[in-house]
């Protein structure tokens, strides 16, 4: 509980969460449930919990996984999904997400969508077409006609353009 205080008297505006393992595959759930609700009586700031789990041939059932959950859920936080591993061929087990205040769940939007840049654009007389994204590897390819006339993969990591010469490579300018 100091270092959650001291902390927060350096930076009044970090997010503090108590983050903790093994929460899907044994009982630490009530031992956090407890800590966390323990800060919060205390008037320590809490700002969430972090659960890892790494569930390898799980023979923990999801009623129990969901209970323990739940157990967690009773502090009144955030709960972020720090760390996640799932070894299992069942897809229904794969595909379970039963918090709906799964919060750390976020990153999948930004990453899969936000993040992504996936835009069909047509060329203008002048040949220029403008796109914003982000940094990162991009697939660009040029079509006339529907027909695919080049594909390639070019890498941006600094604000820059990328210029495509339809009879040679991408070049950034």
């Amino acid at each position: 509980m100091k270092m959650f205080s001291s902390v927060h008297k350096v930076d009044p505006n970090v997010q503090l969460f108590l983050n903790d393992y093994g929460i899907m595959e044994d009982t630490a759930a009530q031992s956090l449930r407890n800590q966390a609700m323990m800060f919060k009586s205390a008037g320590v700031p809490i700002h969430g919990i972090g659960i890892q789990s790494h569930l390898r041939d799980i023979n923990v059932d999801i009623t129990t996984m969901k209970a323990r959950l739940d157990t967690v859920a009773e502090a009144v936080l955030p709960i972020w999904i720090t760390e996640l591993s799932i070894e299992t061929t069942n897809e229904t087990v794969k595909a379970s997400v039963l918090r709906p205040n799964a919060a750390g769940l976020v990153y999948q939007e930004l990453y899969k969508t936000t993040w992504r840049t996936n835009t069909t654009l047509p060329v203008h007389g002048n040949g220029d077409v403008t796109v914003r994204g982000f940094q990162g590897v991009y697939k660009v390819t040029v079509k006339k006609s529907g027909k695919e006339l080049t594909n390639k993969y070019v890498s941006v990591m600094d604000d820059k353009a990328i210029v495509v010469d339809m009879t040679k490579s991408f070049m950034l300018k």
